[in-house]
């Protein structure tokens, strides 16, 4: 029963003795109970369980910060963080997709600095563009991503995903 109510991205603990049977392997399941989220949250079992950013999640979050301060222009330096003060929680674990580039874990935190790194690295070749506006720019243009994906463990794209898509659900965050 279990094992047939389990849904996408359930996680079952088991216990089992392995045994042969006419040589060949004949594993004996003992015991099996389902796992939330909240128990392997901070666990290094989660880590096994998902692909993770390879940088480090507290070090990309500390330099997302550090890129909203560095914003001169007051307005748009608060916007962003409102953003953030929103969606904080759930943009430091998102996938940047469910396929493509930064599809697992921290992978939208992930994108979104090394967007912001090179936004830094092109801003001195291009003195006419607004600095502030082009990196505030870069560190919302996927928010929505928080909204059109779902799922902690198994991503897919939610309803209002399928619907309206992360750049339309993206400007009614940062509106």
């Amino acid at each position: 029963e279990l094992f047939s109510n389990l849904k996408d991205g359930g996680v079952v603990r088991a216990e089992l003795r392995v045994e042969y049977f006419q040589d060949r392997l004949s594993p004996k399941l003992l015991r099996a109970e389902s796992i939330t989220l909240d128990q392997l949250s901070g666990s290094p079992l989660l880590a096994n369980l998902v692909e993770t950013a390879p940088e480090d999640a507290d070090a990309l979050w500390n330099e997302f910060q550090q890129h909203i301060a560095t914003i001169a222009h007051a307005e748009l330096r608060a916007t962003v963080q409102a953003v953030l003060d929103e969606i904080g929680a759930q943009f430091r674990t998102a996938p940047a997709a469910v396929a493509m580039h930064h599809a697992y874990r921290h992978g939208l935190l992930e994108h979104t600095c090394h967007m912001a790194r090179a936004c830094r690295a092109l801003l001195p070749l291009y003195p006419e563009v607004d600095a502030d506006l082009a990196l505030a720019g870069i560190l919302v243009h996927d928010t929505g991503k928080v909204i059109e994906y779902q799922g902690d463990l198994v991503t897919s794209r939610s309803r209002k995903g399928i619907l309206q898509g992360h750049v339309v659900l993206g400007y009614q965050l940062v509106r």
